[in-house]
Order: C-alpha cells, then structure tokens, then sequence
C-alpha cells in the first residue's frame, strides 16, 4: 500500500505535468516537420508548374494549394515523417536492437523495472550526443538517416558538422587556457589564479 501510495504521489505531482509537457514538445516537433515538409512540397509544385509553362501567379497558386493541401490532410508519408521527428527531439524514438532487448529484459523483471525504469530516453540522448559528435559515422541511427538522402541527410550532416566544428572549438580554448573550469575552492589562490 505504501508503496503504491508514493506511486500515485508521483504520478499526479511528477509524472503528468512531465508528460504533459512532452506532448507539448511533441505536437511543436510535428506541426514544425509537418510544415517543413508541406513547404518543400510547395516549392516542388511551384517548380513543377513553372517547368510546365504555366505563369508565375499559376504556379504560385499551385503550389500554395499544395502547400493547403498537405497540412489539412498529410499523406501518410509526411505524417510518418513528422511524427518521428516529433519523437526525435523528445528523445522517444522506438529503440531498435540492442538496446530494444535491454529494454523488454528490464521490462519483464520486477528488478528490472527498479533498477532500469528508464532506457529509451537515456539511449536516445546518448545517440543525438554521438550524432552531433566528430564520431557521428559510427551512430547506425545517423547512418540511416545519411542513406535516406534527402531533408534527413541534410540534417545528419549538420548535426555532424556542427557538433564538430563546436567541439573543436571548445576544444582549442580549452587547450589554449582560455576555457579553464572553475578554478580552486580557496579564495586566495583563486585570485592568484584569476590574476595570471
């Protein structure tokens, strides 16, 4: 009893406001995709029509109509494409391979579920640090996504890019005392230290 007391203590203080924020994020996650993938879709139209000899109002009302047409009633495709993205930036993709047995393996065991509540969320963090990492070629995740060409290729590659540049960055001040940490507890050495 006591036990699932506290369980119901923290489901109503902790657990639903987090989750309810969660959903928040994904919603903004999806509706962005969404309108990402509904204005590329646009831009191909407008081309389209424009390569078909039409005006430049005819094809910006095609494409326009396009552009509507997606975001009242998304294709599966874009809707499959939004949601994982929705996913991707809450860290709750499905896990897949190792890390999936890991999961049903904590899952199916009273110790399990104390000891690992959590594995989708850390996993994912850990996987979108490698992705924006010098080490991205070694995420399958970030390698799937490079296959796939396209938006999600163009996306991997500036995770990759970014997280590179910024770690060598970072990396170059460190090395170069520019960056040093907090320094020493003691306030005289500190001022030593600050003043050299």
């Amino acid at each position: 009893k006591g036990i699932n007391a506290y369980a119901n203590f923290v489901t109503l203080l902790g657990g639903r406001p987090i989750m309810a924020m969660d959903e928040v994020f994904k919603l903004m996650g999806y509706r962005a995709e969404l309108y990402a993938q509904a204005y590329r879709s646009q831009a191909q139209a407008k081309q389209a029509a424009l390569d078909a000899g039409k005006t430049a109002d005819e094809a910006e009302m095609q494409g326009l109509a396009r552009m509507a047409e997606i975001l009242s009633d998304p294709p599966k495709n874009i809707d499959d494409a939004a949601t994982d993205f929705s996913h991707m930036i809450t860290f709750s993709r499905k896990l897949t391979g190792a890390a999936a047995k890991v999961q049903e393996l904590a899952q199916e065991h009273l110790i399990g579920r104390i000891t690992m509540p959590f594995i989708k969320t850390p996993v994912w963090v850990a996987s979108e640090s490698m992705q924006h990492s010098m080490i991205a070629p070694l995420s399958s995740q970030w390698r799937a996504d490079f296959a796939a060409g396209g938006a999600k290729r163009e996306l991997a590659m500036a995770k990759w890019g970014m997280g590179t540049m910024l770690m060598m960055g970072v990396g170059s001040y460190v090395a170069d005392g520019r960056i040093t940490g907090g320094g020493p507890g003691d306030t005289n050495l500190r001022k030593i230290y600050m003043d050299s």
